[in-house]
């Protein structure tokens, strides 16, 4: 994710205010957060405090967001979902919003999932579905070299049960 203010370096602070009830983010690089006055000059002191002394600047954040929020206009162009409609509504209209809103898609699905691409888990019946599958393949080569036809033709027909009940 890419600063939003210069739109060049990559994000790695992340500034979440509720203002009227509405959640908004800022995601910012060093260069810009010492620019804008988010510094921490006070680093090395345990982030309750530094934290209470960052709460000082919350008027500033809050003018730089609605700043941000009010030139992010972006709106899908098959449905015309805005994206301040999906962030109150949390629903995407058609398929072309996912690449309408794809880079704060990706932080949002990070956040709830802990990763922003679909990732397939077998489960362990299909895991051993396979296992038994492949250990009935090599008895059938075995069988098929050793010429017994007969008890290769039984191995077959379990390996097309199991697969034909498998689906």
């Amino acid at each position: 994710m890419t600063c939003q203010f210069c739109n060049k370096n990559p994000a790695n602070i992340l500034f979440t205010i509720i203002v009227n009830n509405e959640k908004k983010d800022i995601r910012i690089c060093n260069k810009c957060a010492e620019e804008k006055g988010f510094s921490n000059p006070m680093g090395g002191i345990p982030l309750l405090l530094s934290g209470i002394i960052f709460g000082i600047a919350e008027e500033k954040m809050i003018e730089l967001i609605n700043k941000e929020t009010s030139s992010k206009n972006i709106v899908c162009n098959d449905c015309g979902l805005t994206y301040k409609e999906f962030k109150t509504s949390g629903l995407l209209g058609c398929e072309s919003c996912y690449k309408a809103f794809e880079e704060d898609l990706k932080v949002i699905l990070r956040r709830i999932h802990g990763n922003n691409k679909h990732l397939i888990i077998k489960n362990k019946k299909s895991s051993l579905i396979e296992k038994t599958l492949s250990g009935l393949r090599k008895e059938l080569e075995e069988a098929v070299k050793q010429e017994e036809f007969e008890e290769a033709a039984q191995i077959r027909d379990k390996i097309r049960d199991i697969e034909k009940n498998a689906k």
